[in-house]
């Protein structure tokens, strides 16, 4: 989330950039950094004066920067915010006019072109805009960041979470902010006027989903919390997880840490090796962070190991449950 807390600082200490792009996936941020643009630009009663609001959906990068060269009205600046930008694989040519603008903004206007999913930094218009002012990527907030963003909202409600709460409740949320503000919003609904957050709270309003409490269990092995990942396994067999898809999902988890972490050994940038497993860089980006915790005998190890745990299941030779948990302890006496 550091990200977004230069950007808060950067608009409260009026450092203010005349183009921002703001990509990625959480949306939820992008929206706020936008409230904070307005509140900071726009003086109270001359709002109407001084905003405009476009879709780029509708409105054509003619009408963008027709907007964009308005002068201000009683005040420093013109705020124009563009949302669900789709020009970043357009021709030049049909854009020429929003690329002939980014070379040389107006200081006195301050264009926000909003989209919600990646953009290819090779093309043009991503290089002026990121030129001309700034170009935050939102990306996910991750477990720990979630769980100040989480803390801090509560405070504000006059709500704390107890230890328990927190880890129900992160267990339970979907990706991305917003759906995580909905889901505390009804969590804050259901407790009413109690100060504080119990775990049975939690429980009774946002039971874990097996989706999330399988990305809980891949994070917890990535991050060596083996704990962890041994409560989320236990979830996921109560709730009807088959045994043989966990392993699965373990393996996936130890291949993906060891081709990355190779892969970077070699030389290859996030989004070359994010293109040769077929995923997103982001999930490069938190596997090659993850796998600097193993060495890697140790995960060329751990496959080896799976394949022993899957054989000894099949044969009944060994439970599934007490098998796993002999499989993490070779990495935790490791």
């Amino acid at each position: 989330m550091q990200y977004y807390r230069e950007f808060a600082q950067d608009v409260e200490q009026g450092r203010i950039a005349p183009v921002y792009l703001f990509y990625g996936e959480e949306v939820f941020l992008h929206h706020r950094a936008i409230d904070r643009l307005k509140a900071a630009l726009l003086p109270e009663g001359i709002e109407a004066f001084n905003l405009s609001e476009l879709d780029g959906e509708e409105a054509g990068p003619d009408e963008v920067v027709g907007a964009a060269r308005l002068a201000p009205v009683l005040s420093v600046y013109r705020l124009v915010v563009v949302r669900n930008v789709p020009w970043f694989d357009k021709s030049p040519t049909e854009i020429q006019s929003l690329e002939i603008y980014l070379e040389k903004p107006l200081n006195s206007t301050c264009l926000v072109l909003q989209t919600a999913g990646t953009v290819d930094r090779r093309r043009k218009l991503y290089q002026l805009a990121a030129r001309a002012g700034r170009a935050i990527d939102f990306t996910l907030l991750s477990r720990d960041d979630t769980a100040r963003w989480v803390s801090r909202e509560a405070k504000r409600a006059g709500k704390v979470f107890t230890r328990e709460a927190m880890e129900h409740f992160l267990a339970a949320r979907p990706a991305g902010l917003q759906g995580v503000a909905t889901e505390l919003e009804k969590l804050l609904t259901f407790v009413g006027a109690a100060e504080r957050i119990t775990g049975n709270d939690v429980l009774a309003v946002a039971p874990p989903l097996r989706q999330e409490t399988i990305f809980q269990v891949v994070d917890a092995v990535g991050e060596r919390r083996f704990e962890v990942a041994l409560d989320g396994i236990r979830k996921l067999l109560a709730a009807g997880e088959p045994p043989f898809g966990i392993l699965a999902m373990l393996a996936r988890q130890f291949r993906l840490l060891l081709c990355a972490s190779d892969l970077a050994d070699s030389g290859l940038g996030t989004a070359e090796i994010a293109a040769r497993l077929k995923t997103r860089p982001f999930v490069i980006k938190k596997a090659l962070a993850q796998a600097r915790n193993f060495q890697r005998q140790q995960l060329a190890a751990a496959l080896a190991g799976l394949l022993e745990v899957d054989a000894a299941v099949k044969t009944g030779r060994q439970d599934f449950y007490p098998a796993l948990n002999n499989f993490f302890l070779f990495f935790r006496d490791s």
